[in-house]
């Protein structure tokens, strides 16, 4: 209802219900950019810089092809949407319309450990390389130093407590890091 009325958008997006745990939008501007129109009253919506997921797109804009093969998993609809800020087409979070992400908790607990390696390689892998493509190679370095010194911190707990599953896991966040900052492509995929 809201997309048929709005008519003129790239992505509408509904929002967490708990904003305090995640958001998956971010808004760069204080200043809200809110229109008077009924729609956007009606729905409350507010303009934002990037969605990262749960959208609807404009139809228009899925045959311009604005997805990066690249990425596998992690930060590619931020690209998307990023990308598509970029050529002029608003993005907008709809705030009375809200969802619960269950993450993965809709795949067998058989899988659980093969979801948390994927995690480990790719989120670190494409965060470098979203920053790195639409910004620059040391601002990348800079996103990525966080998560760096978080994934050794890990490690070094992990080496104390013989805990050989954190290990790989930390391991792989690591390699997903240097794979990235060295210019390789994602190339990991793991067996259960």
């Amino acid at each position: 209802m809201c997309a048929k009325r709005l008519k003129k958008f790239g992505i509408i997006s509904p929002i967490y219900k708990n904003e305090n745990i995640y958001k998956n939008y971010e808004s760069y501007n204080l200043i809200k950019r809110k229109t008077s129109s009924k729609v956007n009253r009606e729905f409350d919506l507010d303009e934002v810089d990037l969605i990262d997921n749960n959208f609807l797109i404009n139809k228009e804009i899925i045959k311009k092809n604005l997805f990066d093969e690249n990425y596998f998993l992690y930060f590619e609809t931020i690209d998307f949407a990023y990308r598509l800020k970029k050529i002029g087409k608003k993005l907008y979070i709809a705030k009375n319309i809200k969802f619960h992400h269950y993450g993965s908790s809709s795949l067998s607990s058989k899988y659980s450990n093969l979801v948390k390696k994927t995690r480990s390689f790719h989120f670190n892998w494409s965060k470098f390389y979203f920053y790195k493509k639409n910004f620059n190679y040391f601002y990348a370095l800079k996103k990525i130093y966080p998560n760096f010194v978080k994934a050794i911190k890990k490690l070094l707990i992990s080496i104390f407590k013989l805990d050989v599953n954190n290990l790989k896991l930390c391991l792989l966040e690591i390699l997903g890091i240097f794979t990235s900052i060295i210019g390789l492509k994602s190339f990991y995929r793991p067996r259960n």
